[in-house]
């Protein structure tokens, strides 16, 4: 029995590269050969079973990577959901953090071909807010969306009759309990660029009840070169730290501030209660007397012609406060 002993911890001790080696090389085989693709249909039913047939994911391929993190990769993916309308990606990669891999909670999903642009979610454990049970922290990252493909999207999907040009990024940090119990909290930068509404008729209704009567207002189309919205959540409200809107060569520019009171619940359901937000508009003349009948609308509401709005080197300049107890009801207008 010695005799065998010994003979083992020879081998092991003289030939222990060549057996790793032997070993590693199985292992990447199997990675490498495995026939993923075939399990395409066994995780769309998994994903099914789990969610109780709320969410429901197909994919074409599945691939496994091992640089230059470990994690999987889904092309050409359909995603639908009793929370959202039908999405469609190129692809969607699945990679967990180290902390994961030793019974932590984290990683990163990476989406490509959303609207035209991509989006990278990281997951981590978080404590900000300080809740019993487990809160995540989430980072955001949503590059070159193409608001064209967005609003045709919400045509479709939900009949949204409005469209858009332009490119959307979005960088945010949200801390979130996924009971709701407590309200989410975080910081967001918006930009967009080169957006652009074409002329549409925006229809309004004057009245309530059966006095309701259907008012039709043509709008003429608006370029704005960049926007940059930088804010947080906090307590149930969107605080709007800042909002830049155009530069020196549109028709419109200024700054907007305030905050919206915000009822999020799971799912991702939000109610949009009361708001208070400030308002520093630059009109050009040339957009001025494109708006016509809409700015002798505005400046008639509440005496704003009177006392919100002042003459400028450009053309008018309006500067004020609305506010309201929810988005239905018209708004209250005051000075800052």
């Amino acid at each position: 029995m010695n005799k065998i002993f010994s003979a083992i911890r020879n081998v092991l001790r003289f030939h222990k590269k060549k057996i790793l080696f032997f070993f590693g090389s199985i292992a990447i085989c199997l990675v490498l050969l495995f026939p993923y693709d075939d399990l395409s249909d066994f995780v769309s039913q998994k994903i099914s079973e789990v969610t109780r047939g709320s969410v429901i994911m197909q994919f074409d391929s599945l691939a496994f990577a091992l640089l230059p993190q470990l994690g999987i990769r889904m092309s050409n993916v359909t995603f639908d959901s009793v929370y959202a309308p039908e999405l469609k990606f190129d692809s969607i990669g699945f990679a967990p953090s180290l902390a994961s891999l030793f019974g932590g909670v984290g990683g990163k999903v990476v989406a490509e071909g959303l609207f035209g642009g991509g989006a990278e979610i990281s997951v981590s454990r978080s404590n900000e807010l300080d809740v019993d049970g487990t809160e995540f922290g989430l980072d955001i990252e949503i590059d070159n969306l193409n608001l064209k493909e967005l609003t045709q999207f919400l045509k479709d999907k939900m009949g949204v009759p409005y469209k858009a040009l332009g490119v959307t990024n979005l960088d945010s940090k949200i801390h979130v309990d996924p009971s709701f119990k407590v309200q989410p909290k975080g910081d967001f930068e918006l930009k967009l660029e080169k957006f652009n509404v074409p002329a549409f008729v925006l229809t309004v209704y004057m009245g309530t009840g059966i006095n309701k009567v259907p008012m039709s207002i043509p709008l003429p189309s608006l370029k704005i070169s960049k926007v940059l919205l930088i804010g947080k959540i906090s307590s149930g409200k969107i605080i709007i730290n800042e909002a830049k809107i155009g530069d020196a060569k549109d028709d419109l520019k200024g700054t907007i501030s305030g905050d919206f009171d915000v009822d999020f619940a799971p799912g991702g359901r939000a109610q949009f209660k009361g708001y208070d937000v400030k308002l520093n508009l630059n009109v050009r003349d040339t957009l001025k007397q494109q708006l016509g009948f809409i700015l002798t609308f505005i400046d008639n509401y509440q005496q704003i012609g009177e006392k919100y709005k002042f003459d400028s080197l450009e053309g008018v300049r309006y500067e004020l406060s609305l506010s309201g107890r929810n988005l239905v009801q018209p708004p209250r207008v005051s000075s800052y």
